[in-house]
């Protein structure tokens, strides 16, 4: 810059930062002040540039809170004042029309905007923060007015308000002393649950009776979770020992057809999809058409791993294999996997990388499987190919129970066991469903849950609520739980009798 006083004119200054901006001057130059300038003509541009997106995301969060009717919000507003912003920054053409501080004005107002812009754009993250470090209990309960939850209790099975806990009924089923460590079926306004050698249907609404139906040989293999009746469209199909399947009409409970699946070993488990009943042995199954019975295929599987509970998407038959043969009774040296068939012939497809310890079942959302097992760890697997998405190990935990992860929107919830208890189910674990990282443990950790001595029987997930019936307090009497993100949002004792 020229040091002459009597060249210091706001002009003569004006046109003389123009040519100390350009790029010529600022390429050419390696002197400290060109360098200085330099940096500072970047910092101008970023800046910008930064103060444009602010703009951006500004008009598209305006869009979106309209569209919620939170507030009314005038969108024109911002897409005006960007506009304004880039109208401000363009060079004038006439140095005449400068003065000295209009740039740094310029500057400065840019600056501060930008400033009070990411403070305004803070505040929806700090109030989401907010929320979710302190749960909203009671827009939970508000979410769940008006729903019933049905559970499984040592004496029957039961319905609840679910936004209480208030019990509407509960129905003594008759030799289930043991009682299911599954929960009932639900489906066309009715209740399903088995004991031995029975499936009753009892109604939602007053927990009366609908009918019930006595077979002459026991559901196999009660008391577990495999061969649970299976209820689709208006027809519940429940398997027996001897090697039958029995299609009841789901509302009347009359017998319509009998299947004799073939298998060398007592059916295990069933599934039904577009018409074809899939039967599972301990070490075969096949396929048979439910219109009239024909064998569409048999497959004999690995004799040193029992198959577990069918499922069928997508033309694909998904299963647990574990070597665990004695279950439920659970052997920690076991090993399983997670095997992929085509459902159309029973040809193999894909078999999962060994899983240590003991895995019961598994749960499928969104084109990822979900399993859980004896060794404490919680795994997610590709549905196309078998390939491990993500692992998650919590010590000293297990988590193979009865039945498979609950999923309910984006996340998965486990009943953790406790090995040293004969894995007794002491708590539950909330878990991320695209990463598997932990949101939240009731109790808190595994201290405060073995202090606690819960006896957690499977939960139910609904509306981001988990309901869990702890059958801690004896045969008589169910302690349920309604836990939203990890707090207790309701506690009821109810009596299973009344």
């Amino acid at each position: 810059m020229d040091h002459e006083d009597t060249y210091f004119t706001p002009e003569a200054v004006d046109e003389q930062i123009d040519r100390l901006a350009s790029d010529s001057f600022l390429t050419s130059s390696s002197s400290p002040d060109a360098r200085l300038l330099q940096d500072l003509h970047a910092l101008h541009q970023s800046d910008q540039a930064r103060l444009e997106n602010i703009w951006d995301r500004l008009s598209v969060q305006a869009q979106r809170d309209e569209q919620t009717a939170k507030l009314p919000i005038d969108i024109q507003y911002y897409q005006q004042r960007r506009l304004q912003d880039q109208q401000q920054s363009q060079p004038v053409s006439s140095p005449s029309q400068k003065t000295p501080g209009r740039r740094l004005r310029l500057l400065l107002t840019q600056l501060v905007a930008a400033v009070i812009i990411g403070s305004l754009l803070l505040i929806p993250a700090w109030i989401g923060y907010q929320q979710t470090s302190a749960p909203n209990l009671s827009q939970a309960q508000q979410d769940l007015a008006s729903h019933s939850i049905y559970l499984s209790n040592d004496q029957g099975v039961m319905g609840v308000d679910a936004s209480t806990g208030r019990g509407h009924w509960t129905y003594a089923i008759p030799d289930y002393a043991l009682g299911l460590p599954v929960n009932p079926i639900v489906g066309n306004g009715i209740i399903y649950a088995e004991s031995q050698d029975s499936i009753y249907a009892i109604d939602a609404r007053t927990g009366a009776p609908r009918w019930s139906h006595t077979f002459q040989s026991q559901i196999s293999p009660y008391p577990t979770n495999k061969s649970r009746p299976v209820l689709s469209q208006n027809a519940i199909y429940v398997s027996v020992v001897f090697m039958e399947v029995n299609k009841l009409d789901a509302t009347t409970g009359k017998i319509l057809q009998t299947y004799k699946p073939r298998l060398n070993t007592n059916i295990v488990s069933i599934a039904i999809e577009k018409n074809v009943l899939y039967a599972f042995g301990l070490f075969d199954m096949c396929a048979l058409r439910l219109t009239d019975g024909k064998i569409l295929w048999y497959r004999q599987t690995n004799q040193s791993q029992v198959l577990g509970t069918p499922h069928v998407q997508n033309g694909v038959l998904y299963t647990i294999a574990s070597s665990d043969v004695n279950w439920p009774y659970v052997d920690p040296k076991s090993t399983s996997h997670i095997e992929a068939f085509e459902a159309n012939s029973g040809n193999p497809l894909w078999q999962s990388s060994t899983i240590q310890g003991s895995a019961t079942d598994i749960s499928i959302a969104n084109g990822v499987i979900y399993n859980g097992s004896t060794d404490g760890s919680i795994t997610a697997y590709d549905m196309k190919t078998g390939a491990q998405v993500w692992s998650k190990t919590i010590p000293g935990l297990s988590f193979s129970g009865s039945t498979g992860p609950q999923i309910d929107s984006d996340t998965l919830y486990m009943a953790a066991q406790d090995p040293t208890m004969s894995y007794q189910a002491i708590g539950i674990v909330a878990l991320d469903i695209s990463n598997g990282h932990t949101r939240w443990q009731y109790p808190n950790d595994l201290t405060a849950m073995k202090r606690a001595g819960h006896m957690f029987k499977p939960p139910v997930a609904q509306n981001g609520v988990v309901f869990v019936n702890d059958a801690m307090s004896g045969q008589y009497t169910s302690e349920l739980y309604a836990l939203f993100s990890g707090a207790v949002l309701w506690h009821r004792t109810i009596d299973n009798k009344s």
